[in-house]
């Protein structure tokens, strides 16, 4: 290599680039969708979540209010790419571009789960339900193994 020259990847190593999108579409496809996790396996990433529910009512009437451990659960199930199961296959995108961006390949990379419940202190207007739920997500993701890959989120 010369001055000014840089380097290029070829074949394979080019197509198995855990950055590149059309590769992680390839890889976490279901039907016509091509799901793309920011957190993969690949990456040795950690992903930390902190999430501030606020409800209109007391904030110790939020574990009340629905069970919070399945309210916990279905929104880490939001944040990862679907499984199999979830009926993807079976539903066409509405646009050109069948990608959807998730933050996480699986649940099992979130390696940090804060919970805070509090009072939503904005008045509900007629039609809403006192039940609604405003959510506050705060996530931080840093490499466990430094690697050229994942040196973007040191």
């Amino acid at each position: 290599m010369e001055g000014g020259d840089f380097l290029e990847l070829s074949g394979d190593a080019r197509d198995e680039n855990p950055l590149d999108n059309d590769y992680l579409s390839n890889k976490h496809h279901q039907g016509d969708w091509k799901f793309i996790p920011l957190v993969t396996k690949e990456l040795e990433l950690n992903c930390s979540i902190d999430v501030l529910f606020l409800r209109p009512d007391r904030p110790v009437d939020v574990v009340w209010g629905g069970d919070i451990d399945s309210r916990i659960k279905t929104l880490i199930d939001s944040l990862k790419v679907p499984d199999v199961n979830d009926g993807y296959n079976e539903i066409k995108p509405d646009s050109s571009d069948p990608r959807l961006f998730c933050l996480l390949e699986d649940d099992n990379l979130v390696t940090e789960l804060r919970i805070r419940t509090d009072q939503l202190l904005e008045p509900l207007s007629s039609n809403e339900e006192k039940t609604g739920t405003f959510l506050v997500i705060t996530v931080d993701i840093s490499p466990y193994n430094a690697t050229w890959s994942n040196v973007g989120f040191s």
